[in-house]
């Protein structure tokens, strides 16, 4: 029996939202500046505009451009004091509005980074919520939450580092809830035992709390202290939050990633989080590898229904105003614990308009995690959930600027270009981030040049993009000791960049482009409703049909090896005889246009997946 997954190929195609979708992190991706202005170091909007015609010649048909807001820059823009205004070190509104007009040229969607859970502490919503002398006091004062200090010592497991300063003796935080940015815990404790800890040491997490002495009341910042957590209990500042989607989308952008959205659902109450489930699997607490933070649930901090529910619908409900409508606008939705706990409640919530982030994948690919049998249930189960919600999107994801690159969770460059090409064979729209598209490993950074490293540490994936062999890369002509990030080694941008890349047809780079542009125009791979799973003999292989919905009699096979060794497979239920090799993982070439005989196994090197295209 076939097995059909998602919509009406009419209805796909009316919605264009199956998209190659390039994730752009602003500041490392390429600087220009206009005539006679110094280059800062750092990414920038005009840089952006610069590689729109070499997106295009990719086959990318949307960016997603990380946060580019007026912001102090301590949490790479996610740090918002002006939700209205741009980052000077990355341009202007002029900028953008010619960002937006030159990509909608090119037909390339423009998606940006919605910031809803919290700013900057140097935003005036915060001044004014945090003094009550200032004279906007009353109008803020609850846009933020705080909560009285009670009596006692800090929770077990939880450290201060600097958020307490000022707090009267005998006095602590309210409850157990700690900041996402406590792993750097794990590494100081790493330093103080030499490297390996004993099992049996416990790793503190901080306080999500910080003492603010002109209200004599903790402020809740579970990011970095400087980032307070907005009130979304407060109807005036879900409605701030909903005109700073109106603006942007005036302006014409197509829709938003929304950061942390699970963050904005909290218990009212305020209850202690309780403890993890401790193990090594996906989602489980591991002492001594995890974020110190993972050691209690989250399910008060974060994801605490009613509460998600009902506000994550206030903010869908701009996108039915009269004059969004008819925009074809949508959010792509960042939650990480709906994937770790296999919650599809926000997913159900408005599916027509704003989808989840197929975490789950992502979060399987990885070496631990690489099996046919973990992606075929891993798969299955998320196609089978698209289909019931009506309107949805699916998606699948590389990678993003929190998550090591594609090439370095694999450990492998064979293996990652197999799971690309398996990631970009499946229905749906396809994050690609910029780092994947050159096939890039993580960059060792030394410590003194870490940006991140008492936040997320998260700057080996996010190091700037090599163009050419130019001074930095290609990508800025500041000098290197300005950089924001350090570019990589000049050995390694001399004879690694994307323009030898693209005159290089095994290289990484080509590999990624030739598959994003036969996901623009092969039609058995642009639309959604025609997944159909195959069984085959081999355990170590995973292999699906996509059917043309322009030709009955054509499908197109994707069969990917799994393991390290060459493999064997027959399909059982190809429903078809004969068939084509059309594109392969592998760099060398000499596998396109082989004759397939789909009545005997198909021997797959190791780590390879091919597209096989067969017609009755």
């Amino acid at each position: 029996m076939h097995e059909f997954i998602g919509n009406t190929p009419l209805d796909q195609e009316e919605r264009g939202w199956n998209d190659n979708v390039l994730h752009v992190y602003p500041r490392t991706f390429k600087e220009e500046r206009r005539e006679g202005e110094e280059h800062l170091g750092v990414g920038s909007i005009l840089g952006i505009i610069s590689k729109l015609d070499w997106m295009r010649e990719s086959g990318i048909t949307a960016i997603w451009l990380g946060p580019i807001y007026e912001s102090p820059g301590l949490d790479g823009n996610y740090d918002i004091s002006n939700y209205y205004q741009v980052n000077p070190d990355l341009g202007n509104l002029d900028d953008v509005k010619e960002l937006i007009n030159e990509a909608h040229v090119r037909n390339i969607r423009v998606i940006f980074d919605l910031i809803p859970n919290h700013t900057s502490d140097q935003s005036t919503w915060f001044k004014s919520s945090s003094d009550p002398n200032n004279g906007d006091y009353e109008s803020f004062k609850d846009y933020y939450i705080w909560r009285d200090p009670i009596e006692g010592e800090l929770p077990d497991n939880i450290v201060a580092e600097d958020r307490l300063t000022g707090l009267p003796e005998g006095l602590t935080v309210p409850n157990n809830w700690t900041s996402i940015f406590s792993l750097p815990q794990l590494e100081k404790m790493r330093e103080q035992y030499g490297g390996n800890i004993p099992e049996e040491v416990d790793i503190p997490a901080v306080t999500a709390w910080v003492w603010n002495e002109k209200r004599q009341q903790f402020y809740l910042a579970e990011f970095l202290k400087q980032q307070p957590t907005l009130n979304w209990a407060n109807p005036k500042v879900r409605e701030e939050i909903k005109n700073v989607v109106r603006f942007w989308l005036d302006l014409g952008i197509d829709g938003f990633r929304v950061d942390v959205i699970n963050h904005i659902g909290k218990d009212p109450k305020f209850k202690n989080e309780g403890i993890a489930v401790k193990g090594t699997a996906i989602g489980e607490y591991t002492s001594g590898k995890s974020n110190p933070h993972d050691q209690w649930k989250q399910e008060k901090l974060m994801s605490h229904w009613p509460e998600l529910g009902k506000y994550t619908k206030d903010l869908f409900s701009v996108l039915r105003e009269e004059k969004y409508k008819d925009r074809n606008v949508r959010f792509i939705l960042e939650d990480w614990i709906s994937a770790l706990t296999h919650d599809d409640r926000l997913d159900k919530l408005a599916p027509n308009v704003a989808n989840v982030f197929n975490f789950e994948t992502l979060l399987n690919t990885d070496r631990n995690h690489w099996s046919a049998k973990n992606f075929r249930s891993v798969l299955r189960e998320y196609y089978s959930r698209m289909q019931d919600l009506v309107g949805a999107l699916p998606n699948q994801v590389s990678g993003n600027h929190d998550t090591d690159t594609l090439r370095s969770r694999l450990n492998s460059p064979m293996t990652a270009r197999a799971a690309y090409l398996l990631l970009a064979s499946l229905p749906g729209a396809l994050y690609t981030w910029q780092g994947d598209m050159m096939g890039r490993p993580n960059v060792k950074i030394p410590k003194e040049l870490q940006i991140d490293a008492e936040t997320g540490m998260r700057d080996a994936e996010r190091v700037p993009i090599q163009w050419d062999s130019s001074v930095n890369g290609g990508f800025s002509r500041a000098q290197r000791e300005n950089l924001w990030l350090p570019s990589v080694d000049k050995k390694v941008y001399l004879r690694d960049n994307l323009y030898l890349q693209a005159r290089d047809p095994s290289s990484p780079y080509s590999f990624i482009q030739a598959i994003l542009l036969r996901r623009k125009y092969d039609n058995a791979l642009k639309i959604c409703n025609n997944l159909r799973w195959l069984n085959n003999d081999n355990k170590d292989v995973l292999a699906f049909a996509r059917a043309d919905p322009n030709d009955a009699r054509r499908q197109v096979i994707s069969i990917t090896n799994f393991s390290q060794n060459t493999t064997p497979a027959y399909i059982f239920d190809a429903h078809q005889t004969n068939g084509t090799i059309t594109f392969t993982s592998l760099p060398q070439k000499g596998q396109e246009g082989k004759y397939i005989d789909l009545n005997k196994p198909i021997v797959l090197p190791p780590d390879a997946s091919y597209l096989i295209d067969s017609v009755a």
